[in-house]
This record gives structure tokens, C-alpha cells and sequence, in this order.
């Protein structure tokens, strides 16, 4: 099969290019996350196999859990909603509401649920986080450890 030749537009652009490091590179959920960050940025986004330094995002699939994500963030000195691994902690989260997470390692919302302290017991869950009222949110995923 031949070769569709690169136009030199698209080379150029290249440089500026981000990149998801994902395998396979033709899988529905690589050309869904490209097309959603494609809407969001201005640089081209690209699918690929391989780490590219400075510019890549590595999509994984043995994400950390949740409880491990912000022990590294504490110990990384990264800002995140405090937490606590035992519900005779909650106190000590300094907040009247508490998200109790019963899943460490779900997305979307799964696994959540909204505690008011001093509402009776709380829900039992392995880990939970303070409640922060916030006009915006920003993610920070933890990379290569």
C-alpha cells in the first residue's frame, strides 16, 4: 500500500504538536480523548505509540488509585482537598461536607457520596475527601510515579 505524502503544513505544525501516547493508536477511546482535547487546545493533537518529551500525555492502563494519588500529592507538597482514610478522621478535614468515596478507582463521579457531618454516621468508605466550593476545577494526573 503506498504512502499518502505529508503536506508541509502539517510538518510544521508538528513542532507544536501535542502528543497522546496510547496503544493501540486506532482505538475508539484515543480517537475520542483526541477529539475532545482537539476542542479544548489550540496546539494539533496527535495519536502515537511513543513518548515524546515535554509534549506527551500517557494514557495508562493501571491508573493509581485514588488513596495512593493523594498520599503522593501530601508528600509532593501538591495543593489537594485534605483527606482521611477512616471515618474517625472526618473531623479533622475542618468541613461540614465530606465526599466519602466507597470506589478508589472509578471515574465520573461512580463511587461518591456526599456526607454532612453530624448527619448521622457516615457513610462506610475507604477513603474521604473535604468538600471545597470551587467556581473552576483543575486536574493534575500523576505521571511516571
Amino acid at each position: 500500500m503506498k504512502r499518502k505524502p505529508r503536506n508541509k503544513v502539517a510538518r510544521k505544525r508538528a513542532s507544536d504538536s501535542f502528543f497522546i501516547v496510547v496503544n493501540p493508536v486506532g482505538s475508539k477511546f484515543a480517537k475520542a480523548l483526541q477529539q475532545a482535547l482537539s476542542s479544548k487546545i489550540t496546539a494539533n493533537v496527535l495519536r502515537t505509540n511513543r513518548v515524546r518529551d515535554g509534549r506527551s500525555f500517557q494514557v495508562t492502563t493501571n491508573p493509581l488509585n485514588k488513596i495512593e494519588q493523594f498520599k503522593r500529592f501530601e508528600s509532593n507538597n501538591v495543593s489537594s482537598p485534605g483527606f482521611c482514610t477512616s471515618a474517625l478522621n472526618i473531623q479533622n478535614l475542618d468541613t461540614k461536607v465530606v465526599f466519602a468515596r466507597t470506589l478508589v478507582n472509578a471515574t465520573n463521579g461512580r463511587g461518591i457520596v456526599e456526607y454532612v457531618v453530624g448527619d448521622g454516621e457516615p457513610p462506610v468508605a475507604p477513603l474521604y475527601t473535604a468538600y471545597i466550593p470551587k467556581k473552576a476545577e483543575y486536574r493534575v494526573h500523576v505521571f511516571n510515579g
